[in-house]
């Protein structure tokens, strides 16, 4: 016992308290480390948002370029497939809710130009330009340019236009009553 019992001196009642080390002191470190941490939370926070919005723009650009190769695919000769694509990629655009700062869609409609009966291929690219400047995350660029790309394959056996013109400069194809006109009965023989 007498080995793990220390002798008190007279003036000193209870035994010496160890000081603590440096793993003990509290001298203000959990505010700085709140304050480190705090800062760090919200740089992963904008992180997360800036790539939240690059990766929901990539799905609005693949989007837009699906509809405008599929519009375009659908065309009776080239210039009509890609002004028709251009409509479909703004209309599919505005209608995801997203703003698109600069947008440009390029298709390849000479597919549909093709003799009947011959496989061919409309492609449509859409870029568009994302603003990233409203996050205000030091070194994120002000803005990225995101791009889709979609091939639509043209029906090899659909009316094509035989390069025709009527008095107002339009295509004169041939072309199929429309569905509600065959089913209403009007204007079917």
């Amino acid at each position: 016992m007498r080995g793990i019992r220390r002798r008190l001196r007279p003036d000193q009642p209870h035994p010496p308290r160890r000081r603590p080390g440096w793993w003990g002191r509290d001298n203000g470190g959990i505010a700085l480390e709140t304050a480190v941490m705090s800062v760090v939370f919200i740089l992963l926070l904008g992180l997360l948002v800036a790539a939240g919005r690059i990766m929901l723009a990539r799905g609005v650009a693949d989007n837009a370029a699906h509809a405008a190769a599929r519009e375009a695919s659908l065309a009776l000769t080239p210039d009509t497939g890609q002004q028709a694509a251009q409509a479909a990629a703004r209309t599919s655009l505005q209608d995801s809710g997203f703003h698109c700062s600069n947008m440009q869609v390029t298709v390849n409609s000479q597919g549909v130009a093709s003799p009947v009966g011959q496989a061919a291929t409309v492609t449509a690219t859409v870029s568009c330009t994302v603003a990233l400047s409203d996050i205000a995350l030091p070194g994120l660029p002000g803005s990225r340019t995101l791009t889709g790309h979609f091939t639509s394959v043209v029906d090899p056996y659909r009316t094509r236009a035989l390069g025709f013109t009527n008095s107002e400069g339009t295509s004169a194809a041939p072309t199929l009553p429309s569905l509600a006109a065959a089913e209403s009965g009007v204007g079917v023989l």
